[in-house]
């Protein structure tokens, strides 16, 4: 939803980050704080935010929110990753891996250290933190070398690493402020967000019991498992006897398929991927389709339906069944 100046609070992660789900059939988004959602009122609803995770917490609720891992790392308290980053850009991680690698020689082949810098503080999201990185980037030269802040002035010539001035000294430094730098970017872009939301959620649960979860398990409290058993979804299904035995093969494929298989089944008769740990709040219904064998499985979320013509075999169910979560999950994401 959006508030004030009609920003919504969350907005769509890097389409290119590792997926929401790995291997998703369809390119999943993630949902992360919306940077230009700074105000009084907008950081309020985001600790309401926090406090209703905590609510859901204390209930053994669960509610599905398809957001980063960054985002439960930073609620459970847990030291980020920079994989986490991501979210934001997908080539950051690489970029701080390799930048915290670099050599002189390679800073060189690259272009001087000035070039280098001024391509990389792109990828930082925001044209203000990209002012701040390079200013704090020729302070920095200042600090260290007699004549820095000449060599420095421009951002179009190579600084010397053979100078006598002493500029032979920067590259390691400013190469670890700069991986700091950019780290600092990416994470002030929703560090006002995502704190309110942890503060909304500690005034509801204690900051050690909060803490005591990494943010893979918190996040596993309120959105549930990644995966389900099989025999709990068959014992939440109610089978029309017409179609019992093209059934009884949908349970065998989802027992041999993968995690990321039954997610998106799951997805696709009731429009989520997770369901709570302990008790299901629906019944999925298995009935016969109204088409012939040549046609594809169809589903209505609303009614938690499977519509499965009458397929010969197992593979030719696999098959459709396959073919219909695709497409339907496409327009799913896409509506």
């Amino acid at each position: 939803g959006g508030y004030g100046r009609g920003f919504p609070l969350f907005v769509p992660s890097n389409t290119q980050e590792g997926l929401a789900v790995k291997q998703s059939l369809r390119n999943r988004y993630t949902w992360i704080p919306d940077y230009r959602c700074r105000g009084k009122l907008h950081l309020d609803l985001y600790y309401l935010i926090g406090q209703i995770l905590g609510c859901v917490l204390l209930s053994r609720l669960t509610v599905e929110l398809i957001w980063p891992k960054l985002t439960w790392s930073w609620l459970s308290g847990e030291l980020l990753q920079d994989k986490a980053l991501a979210c934001f850009n997908v080539a950051m991680p690489d970029v701080l891996a390799n930048t915290a690698k670099l050599t002189e020689d390679t800073w060189d082949m690259m272009g001087g250290w000035d070039d280098a810098i001024s391509t990389i503080s792109y990828l930082v999201p925001l044209r203000e933190d990209r002012r701040l990185l390079v200013a704090r980037l020729r302070d920095h030269c200042r600090e260290l070398v007699d004549g820095g802040d000449k060599a420095f002035s421009s951002l179009s010539g190579s600084l010397s690493l053979s100078s006598s001035t002493g500029i032979d000294a920067l590259p390691f430094s400013l190469r670890d402020r700069l991986v700091d730098e950019l780290r600092g970017a990416f994470r002030r872009r929703c560090a006002l967000q995502l704190d309110s939301m942890r503060e909304g959620l500690l005034s509801v649960i204690p900051k050690p019991m909060c803490e005591f979860f990494s943010g893979e398990e918190l996040e596993q409290l309120i959105c549930g498992p990644e995966d389900y058993a099989v025999e709990a979804l068959r014992n939440h299904c109610e089978v029309q006897s017409a179609v019992s035995a093209v059934a009884q093969w949908l349970f065998d494929i989802l027992r041999q398929e993968s995690q990321t298989f039954r997610a998106d089944f799951l997805e696709f008769v009731s429009g989520q991927r997770r369901v709570p740990d302990t008790h299901w709040a629906f019944s999925i219904r298995i009935q016969k389709s109204e088409n012939d064998a040549t046609h594809l499985p169809s589903a209505s979320t609303c009614a938690f339906t499977l519509y499965l013509p009458l397929y010969p075999d197992r593979e030719t169910l696999f098959t459709r069944l396959s073919k219909a979560m695709e497409l339907g999950l496409a327009d799913y994401g896409n509506a």
